[in-house]
Order: structure tokens, then sequence, then C-alpha cells
């Protein structure tokens, strides 16, 4: 085993602040002494490691967000890369995150040269633009993948590339539905998750559709309640439209007990759509770009039939994909219904989510604990 001594984890977006932290706890169980620094968020923030330099304003999505956002993520690159050569780690991982991470890594490179520097979960050159992992091999050192058809795309490049797993998969608890029912007031009542993002431009993009579909669901079903999960940073926004008194805006920590809750849930794709899957709550996809991201992505990068991992990994259409323009109020509602008064499409679809998340791995080892290993091990 390695012996490393000092660990520096750079996480820009809340999935990847949420696997840094469990990352960092996995590699104090092997090495209680390491001292570990970095820049992330809240989560990794309460294991011990604050951020030295701030993530406001790097979650974006889409190519006019990311032109708005340049000139922050560069000048944030060069800051983190100086506190990286200050603190003189004996490695670097930088999680997720494809526009802020490349820059920062490209930055530690310069003045680390011979730093060992790796990328834990790469983008999704499965779906779109299978080039960047030239980009890759030629920043970083290592590789950890989510997925092992990855792997394909690295061969023959001069970087090593390993199989973490699919960091939800790892998260298997299944919440308290009772205990939180209870505590809501929400016996005898339907209740549909409201899941709009992370990211400040996909609640920009379907949290006006959502309002709509509670407001307009709410007229003709008195037994309907609405739950959106949403991090501290995104809870104001997104009471300021909240539409009605039951639509409940709930803190992350009580994301398993709502989810253990839900009868179906209306999501943005991304790794909240495995966590659903993991609850056995039947999903309803919403997402939506900008008209000119979403043309260059339909027209010249989509490799990928779907955006959903889950259906990638079923090789069809299980759970319902309404993207850019047929992401509407109109149709959301039309597929909720379709759900919530049918309750052996709800079974056929949870069963359909149960084998997709068997192909993809669930009920292996942990991402992070696998991570850890690959760190003291390479």
């Amino acid at each position: 085993m390695n012996n490393l001594k000092k660990l520096f984890v750079i996480a820009a977006e809340p999935s990847g602040d949420s696997l840094g932290a469990d990352f960092i706890a996995a590699v104090r169980a092997i090495s209680p002494d390491i001292e570990i620094r970095g820049m992330g968020g809240d989560k990794m923030a309460a294991v011990g490691v604050p951020p030295l330099v701030s993530t406001e304003g790097l979650s974006v999505l889409g190519l006019v967000e990311a032109i708005g956002a340049w000139k922050i993520a560069r000048n944030k690159a060069r800051e983190i890369a100086v506190f990286v050569k200050d603190f003189e780690p004996d490695a670097v991982v930088l999680i997720d995150s494809w526009g802020f991470t490349t820059r920062a890594a490209k930055e530690v490179r310069k003045l680390m040269p011979n730093a060992r520097i790796i990328k834990m979960v790469g983008p999704q050159i499965w779906a779109t633009r299978p080039g960047r992992a030239k980009i890759i091999a030629q920043i970083y050192d290592e590789i950890w993948c989510i997925h092992e058809f990855e792997l394909p795309f690295y061969q023959g490049l001069d970087i090593k590339a390993k199989v973490i797993g699919n960091p939800a998969l790892g998260r298997v608890e299944i919440g308290d539905a009772a205990k939180f029912k209870a505590k809501y007031n929400l016996s005898g009542k339907r209740i549909i998750g409201m899941l709009p993002g992370s990211r400040g431009n996909e609640i920009k993009y379907l949290l006006p559709i959502m309002t709509v579909v509670v407001t307009e669901m709410s007229k003709t079903n008195q037994d309907l309640v609405f739950i959106t999960v949403a991090a501290d940073t995104m809870k104001a926004r997104i009471a300021e439209n909240k539409a009605r008194d039951n639509w409940l805006i709930i803190d992350e920590a009580e994301k398993l007990d709502a989810f253990a809750t839900m009868d179906l849930a209306l999501a943005c794709s991304g790794t909240v759509t495995s966590e659903l899957a993991i609850a056995g709550v039947p999903i309803i996809v919403g997402y939506k770009l900008d008209s000119f991201t979403y043309f260059v992505v339909k027209n010249f990068l989509l490799r990928s039939k779907f955006v959903t991992l889950l259906n990638v990994a079923a090789g069809k259409e299980i759970a319902k994909e309404l993207l850019q323009n047929e992401l509407s109020a109109e149709n959301a509602i039309a597929n909720i219904l379709h759900l919530l008064d049918n309750e052996t499409a709800r079974k056929t679809q949870i069963a359909a989510q149960n084998q997709a998340l068997k192909t993809m791995g669930l009920g292996g080892e942990k991402a992070a604990t696998r991570a850890a290993q690959y760190l003291f091990n390479p």
C-alpha cells in the first residue's frame, strides 16, 4: 500500500460534494492520520474538509451559461491550484464537473508537473464527445469510471482506467415512510416527487413547469401532496415559486424518508433517478436546456438513444423521458396520471427499474470504498 500522507480533493457541484464526503470517509477508514484538504461544499465541510475556495458560480448547465461562467471558473481554477501547490499533496482527486475540473487539473499540472492527478467520475463520453477521453489522458494519470462500458474509450491511451461503480448504487438505504408521513400528517395522501435538479439552470427550466403541474393537478385531485428535496442553497429559490400549501420543500437530510413515501416522481435527469429507483419509486424524467445547447447536443454530440442511465442500462425506455419541447406541463400531467391511476403500470416500471439497477451493479462494493482502495493501491 502506498504511504500517502496528504490528499487534496476537489468537487465543484453537489453530486461531487456528496461523493467527495463519502470518499474522504473511506480514505480515513484506511488511513486515519492522512491529512486532507480541498474544495467542495457543505458535505465535505461536514467531514472536516472546508472549502479553501468557494464553489459558488461553478454549477452551470448548457453552452450559453458555461460561456458566462468561464472567467469565474478560470480564476477559481488558478486560485485552487496555488493552494494545492502550497499543500504539496501526494495525490489530487478531482470529482465530476467536467468544465471546472479540467481547468483546475491543467493549472495544478502547470505548477506541479510530477503530481499524481486523478479524475473520479469522467464525462459521459459514451453519450457525447468520445474525444474527451484523449483530453483526460493528456491531463490526468488515472481515471476512475462509474461504468464498465467506459473502459474501451481509454484503451491505448496513456492513462490508468478503473471502475469504481455508480455512487448512487452504494447508498442503498431505504427511508422510514411511516415516520415521514406521521411528521407531515400525510396519512391517506398520494405523494408525488417534484425534483427539478440541483443546478441553477436546471431549476430555471424545470421549476416553472412543475409549478403549473402542481397547480393544475391540485384543482381536481384533493388528496395529492407534492414533495421537493432541496439543498440549502436552492431552498429559498424553490420556495419562492411554490404554488400551493400541498407542496412541501424539505431538507436533504430527510431525502430518503421522503423518497420512501413517494408513489411516483417527476425528476430531472441525473443521480437522483438512480436514487429514486433504489427507493422503488417509478420515475418520469424531465430535462431541458437552452435552445442553442440542445440543438448542438441533439444534432452533433448525442450518441446514446437515452439520457437516463436506467434506460441506457435497459436498452429501452422504461422511465419516460420528456426532453426539451416534449417537457410541458400538459405532457407531464398526462404521464403522471397514467402511473398514478394504474397500479399495474407502476409495478411493471418498478420491476424494470430494479432489473436495470442490477445491470448497473446494484449490490456491489460502494464506489467511495473502491476509490479509496485504488488511491492506496494504484
